[in-house]
Order: structure tokens, then C-alpha cells, then sequence
């Protein structure tokens, strides 16, 4: 963006999987040890040969993660669809899918292995585990400097994500004292579930009843203040 369309600054914003990237992409981008680390582990486990820690990169000036991913840990059996994140999240797990002959109202059984899983990749051998640069918490020991951020979530999301946004909050916080008197770090949990921004009107309806429009406009309009107030 700084090379070819020329933006000297940005404000980086996503919403689920999205927070959960720009949180990462924020850390790295203004922590060059890390981004340098990043690059080789691109190139030695999945052979990516882009100097990435050499590209010119525009200053961030904030950086804000909607019902965002943004840990491994606070978020599981916290809420009903937890196991959802896990099949993505939880890589370190070697795990196997057992659904026995199932009755209606029976629980699915998975059979869990606290052991690493290899696979076979252009005829070398990887070690799958939890990956140092997944979650913003999963890197949070390399973090040296980091934009304002700005956490929302709600408190009724069935993945349980309002856990990982107050962990990352408070692990923020603890880090860099004195931000949320700054409006640098800002935490808002609405009394929502999961997706009550960014998308059509009738699907938040569905999906959030009448009060959709007032905790998605409210989200989006803090969103903008905190953004105006960190140019």
C-alpha cells in the first residue's frame, strides 16, 4: 500500500478471522524482530521466498479487531460452537473425528491425542503445533511496540470470543500501562452474539433480532471515534 498506492499511514480494521489477522499483521509490522523471524519461518517451513521484512510498510496508526480470534485458550468451552475454533485453532492436537453411532441428543465424542501431527509436504516433514505468530496473544512476548487498539465483541457469541478480546485487553493493558486512560486500548462488549456488523440487514435480523441495528451502529460508530481520535 506504501509502494504503490502511496499511504503513508492506515488504520487497520476486521471483524472474526479478520481481527484475528490485522491484530497479527499489526504486531508484526511494528515489531521488525519480529516480522524478521516471521519471514524465515515462511521460508523454511512452506519454502515462501518473499523478503517480506525488507518491503516498505506504512505506519499504523490504529488497529481495531471485531469479535476477533485473539487467543487459543480463553475462549474454549466457553460457549456451544467452541469446538468450531478448535478444529482450526487448536493445530498442536492430533485429533480424530469419532461419531459413533449417534441417537438424537447425544453428544459427538472426539477421540484426542496430546501429540503432534506431521505431514508429508514436498517430501520433507513438519512439525504441526501452535504456531508462535497465530493469535496476537500467541506472540505477545515479542511485541515490543503496538498501534492503539480498539476490542469489541459480544457478550452472547456463541464462539465465546468476548473471552479472547478481554484477554487480549487485559494482557495489553498489563504490557502498556496507562493506554485505556489515553483511549489508546479500548475494550466494548455489547450485549450481542457473533456478526452483529458487516453484513446485510436482513441476515442480522435473523441472526440478532430487532436490536441488531443499535449494536452494530453503536460498534461502528466507536469504532470511527477511535479512529479519529488516533490519526
Amino acid at each position: 500500500m506504501k509502494t504503490k498506492q502511496g499511504h503513508e499511514k492506515v488504520h487497520l480494521i476486521g471483524e472474526s478471522a479478520g481481527g484475528n489477522l490485522v491484530t497479527v499483521v499489526a504486531a508484526l509490522v511494528c515489531n521488525p524482530k519480529a516480522l524478521a523471524e516471521f519471514a524465515k519461518r515462511c521460508q523454511q517451513l512452506y519454502g515462501f521466498q518473499e523478503n517480506v521484512e525488507e518491503w516498505q510498510y506504512p505506519q499504523i496508526s490504529s488497529v481495531s479487531s471485531w469479535y476477533g480470534i485473539l487467543d487459543t485458550k480463553a475462549w474454549k468451552n466457553a460457549r456451544w460452537l467452541w469446538f468450531g475454533l478448535n478444529w482450526v485453532y487448536d493445530a498442536h492436537r492430533d485429533f480424530t473425528p469419532m461419531p459413533s453411532i449417534m441417537k438424537r441428543g447425544q453428544e459427538f465424542k472426539w477421540q484426542l491425542h496430546n501429540s503432534q501431527l506431521s505431514i508429508e509436504q514436498k517430501h520433507r516433514r513438519i512439525e504441526r503445533h501452535t504456531d508462535p505468530f497465530m493469535t496476537l496473544m500467541c506472540m505477545l512476548d515479542r511485541i515490543i511496540e503496538y498501534p492503539p487498539c480498539f476490542l469489541a465483541a459480544g457478550s452472547s457469541d456463541p464462539l465465546g470470543l468476548e473471552y479472547s478480546s478481554t484477554a487480549a485487553y487485559e494482557a495489553l493493558q498489563e504490557k502498556f500501562p496507562n493506554r485505556h486512560e489515553n483511549k489508546k486500548l479500548m475494550l466494548e462488549i455489547k450485549n450481542a452474539g457473533h456478526a452483529y456488523c458487516g453484513l446485510p440487514p436482513m441476515v442480522l435480523y435473523f441472526l440478532h433480532g430487532p436490536n441488531w441495528r443499535q449494536n452494530g451502529q453503536a460498534t461502528t460508530f466507536n469504532t470511527i471515534d477511535f479512529i479519529d481520535a488516533n490519526r
